[in-house]
């Protein structure tokens, strides 16, 4: 008789494959304070007056001292959180904000920052007295009028809805000024008072511009830095030896032309 065919060996069980573990998280640094950023800055600023600046250079030198209403996530540029004001409400149609400011927020010179100070602010952005060039002006077209009930809140009306708005209000030329500087000195040219994380030091016109750490900021804990300090210095030669030496952590290069030895040096 045929023999039967040997019987076919059973094929070896395969474990199913599993996906790869995920990746532990790098464990988030802690900030850590102290520390003064220095870095250069190639021309001195025309004045210090943020509302009236004609380019966004006068910006950078006076950011830092200054607060808006609301202002841009840092971690997420196209989110909106709060500043000056904690938190905000829009009507229905699209066409009052209302703000509700903090608490006991103070300006760099011990003065209590209230809704008065954002009306003085606002209507001088939008509304510019004799002698005053209000840069975004043109930007609060629209705006109708301002009302404060109380000293924490402040109503800005809209002739019409206005999907910038918010965005607006967020730029740091809308910076809040101190009602009782702005009426004594007529602008803030020459003045920096603010509620922001750093305040003026000293300035030497064409050497050195110094802001150090504010200690009565509103938000507790902040800022991590002890100050920012900006030299004015306007040969690249000068720069770069900066660099190079350690006087200034940062340079800013599209504030002047790089050339391709100077990328190498770097």
């Amino acid at each position: 008789p045929t023999a039967a065919p040997p019987l076919a060996k059973p094929a070896p069980t395969v474990a199913p494959s599993l996906p790869p573990a995920p990746a532990a998280k790098p464990a988030e640094e802690k900030p850590r304070y102290g520390g003064v950023l220095t870095m250069v800055q190639k021309e001195d600023a025309a004045h210090f007056d943020t509302h009236q600046m004609l380019t966004i250079h006068i910006s950078h030198w006076v950011d830092a001292s200054y607060s808006t209403l609301i202002q841009h996530d840092p971690r997420d540029d196209t989110k909106l959180i709060p500043d000056l004001a904690e938190r905000w409400e829009i009507s229905p149609d699209g066409k009052v904000f209302t703000f509700y400011l903090r608490k006991g927020v103070k300006f760099h010179d011990g003065k209590p920052a209230t809704s008065a100070d954002v009306k003085v602010s606002m209507e001088r952005l939008a509304w510019p007295p004799k002698g005053i060039l209000s840069h975004p002006q043109a930007l609060f077209a629209g705006l109708d009028k301002v009302e404060t009930p109380d000293d924490y809140t402040v109503k800005l009306y809209l002739q019409y809805p206005k999907a910038s708005f918010l965005e607006l209000l967020a730029a740091p030329f809308t910076a809040i000024y101190p009602k009782h500087v702005v009426e004594q000195k007529g602008d803030m040219k020459k003045d920096i008072v603010g509620t922001g994380p750093f305040k003026l030091k000293s300035y030497t016109r064409g050497v050195v511009f110094e802001q150090e750490k504010f200690a009565d900021y509103f938000i507790p804990g902040r800022p991590y830095m002890d100050g920012i300090k900006r030299y004015v210095i306007k040969d690249s030669a000068a720069i770069f030896a900066a660099l190079r030496t350690g006087q200034v952590l940062f340079a800013g290069l599209r504030q002047h032309a790089v050339t391709a030895r100077e990328q190498e040096i770097l």
